[in-house]
């Protein structure tokens, strides 16, 4: 009988737990599948903190654990935190870790990659794993490895190495978004094979329960769609289905432990409506390439009814739905609705795209929404076009204020350096910060990043822009490029950030916050002024 293991594998946020390994598991389940969850990456951060010499620093640090602590307290256990990092990063240069995710400071090619699986010297990864690899290798025959960040990567294929060391016959297979979006790199991955049986891209609950009930067979594999493996030494891949209906499983957290995370209190991610992002223009995005809306009986009142079930396991009543802009306003309305309907008492946040639908935010905040995550991008309507945004700077101005009037929290995102963008551009999105500086709460900048599959990438001319030839053998989540300007992004980015800093007050503080964090913090209070006033009295 296969006995199935999903791993988590580290290293990204210290803060929110997994979802996609939580979905998975809860399918297979309901296909009489044996399988269970191991997440390391909220384990391998303690452990990372506890290598600390200064052995009281871990209880120090897990006071931002402690429900009553104010944002002061949790601010300085946050410096300490850091100074871990900190210290534990010079001792494995080049490799850089923080409390979001780890940089191995490598081009991502199999020697370089390489170098870093044999050496223990060059990470922490190995001692810990050890203390895992006999509880792997004893139970399980099947195991997979869920990869939704570059950061994960090379953490995976250190442990897929030492499984196979142990026991070359325990299958192992690894899946996850970071694993769709690189898929086509075949010259640049092939040789990761010699760890990996088989991977599996796009939405695991399409394909994997088949290939976990023939993962011995490879013969059958063909037969399976939305894999990729090695067979007489050639790359297959099998037929791509991206939109095959299954049944909603009720998702259970068996195999996450929320303590070991540092959030003062379990914080739920969940999706609203498994699907796409119901826009889907935008020419510098490919965040949904491979979500499906795969779930025939999904509706509101599902959603609702899992809600109430792991708000009552959980002994919580903070949400974060990972809707990323899959829902139009009109259905986040419907939405909410339901919730007070229901008088279901919770508190969350999510993603929103404003658009000239938007309206009603009372009845968001009614619903319990204290926090939304918005992206903007600019403040400039020709760049914003150039972007595909669908919508206005007029229509910013007017929903921001009807967004923060209702009460709610907005956190604004922007990119710097989107190809032709001028400083009059610049100067223009600069304007409509400042202008609504009272109705976004929080801004960032990010600096633009040429992705594999969006629309500038496909289309480098109409964009002013000349991708730079890539190494074929070497993975890449981002595209190298010359601007036809050559102005220089890295200083345009410092000012925006120069900028933010000088126009919030409080831009340092929260900027340390991860979003969910902030989140919490904010779910503390009644009213949005009186939130607010935590983070100014903590400059």
């Amino acid at each position: 009988m296969i006995s199935n293991l999903i791993i988590n594998s580290p290293h990204c946020s210290c803060y929110q737990v997994p979802l996609s390994v939580v979905y998975v598991n809860s399918f297979l389940k309901e296909k009489n599948l044996k399988s269970e969850v191991l997440d390391l990456n909220g384990k391998f951060n303690n452990y990372l903190i506890r290598k600390n010499k200064d052995k009281d620093l871990f209880s120090k640090i897990r006071t931002m654990k402690d429900p009553k602590s104010d944002y002061s307290k949790y601010r300085a256990a946050l410096v300490d935190a850091e100074g871990i990092y900190e210290d534990i990063s010079s001792i494995y240069s080049p490799t850089k870790f923080t409390l979001d995710g780890v940089n191995f400071g490598v081009k991502y090619t199999e020697r370089d990659i390489e170098a870093i699986i044999n050496d223990v010297s060059l990470n922490p990864y190995i001692e810990f794993y050890i203390g895992y690899l006999d509880l792997i290798v004893e139970n399980y025959n099947c195991v997979g490895f869920s990869i939704s960040y570059e950061s994960q990567l090379i953490p995976t294929l250190i442990l897929a190495h030492m499984i196979k060391n142990k026991n070359k016959n325990i299958k192992i297979y690894a899946g996850g978004s970071y694993i769709s979006n690189i898929s086509n790199q075949e010259s640049a991955y092939k040789w990761m094979f010699k760890y990996l049986d088989v991977i599996n891209i796009y939405e695991a609950e399409i394909s994997l329960h088949m290939l976990i009930e023939n993962i011995n067979n490879i013969h059958k594999y063909c037969d399976i769609p939305n894999l990729i493996y090695v067979e007489n030494e050639q790359i297959v891949r099998t037929i791509e289905v991206k939109n095959k209906k299954v049944s909603k499983p009720a998702i259970t957290f068996e195999g996450i432990n929320f303590e070991d995370y540092l959030t003062p209190m379990p914080i739920i991610p969940l999706m609203i409506m498994r699907k796409p992002c119901y826009w889907g223009k935008c020419t510098f995005c490919i965040h949904d390439d491979g979500i499906s809306e795969i779930y025939t009986d999904s509706s509101f009142d599902d959603t609702i009814n899992e809600i109430i079930r792991l708000k009552g396991i959980y002994k919580t009543d903070l949400f974060d739905f990972i809707a990323e802009n899959a829902l139009t306003h009109d259905e986040l309305i419907e939405f909410s609705k339901k919730i007070i309907e229901r008088d279901v008492r919770i508190k969350w946040r999510t993603h929103y795209r404003i658009s000239k639908e938007s309206h009603d935010f009372d009845i968001l905040r009614k619903a319990g929404c204290t926090a939304l995550f918005i992206g903007i991008e600019s403040g400039s309507q020709k760049m914003l076009n150039k972007m595909k945004k669908g919508t206005t700077v007029e229509l910013y101005d007017e929903k921001l204020k009807q967004i923060y009037e209702a009460g709610i929290f907005v956190r604004a995102s922007f990119i710097s350096s989107f190809p032709q963008e001028k400083i009059s551009d610049v100067i223009e999105t600069f304007k409509l910060i400042k202008e609504n500086k009272k109705y976004i709460q929080f801004a960032s900048f990010n600096k633009f990043e040429l992705r594999e599959g969006s629309h500038v990438f496909n289309n480098p001319s109409k964009y002013g822009i000349q991708i730079v030839q890539r190494n074929e053998y070497e993975i890449q989540s981002y595209f190298d490029f010359a601007y036809e300007d050559n102005h220089d992004s890295l200083k345009r980015h410092a000012s925006c950030v120069a900028f933010l800093i000088d126009t919030y007050n409080n831009y340092e503080t929260i900027n340390r916050l991860p979003g969910n964090m902030l989140f919490y913090f904010i779910s503390q209070y009644d009213t949005l002024e009186s939130a607010l006033e935590q983070f100014s009295s903590n400059n």
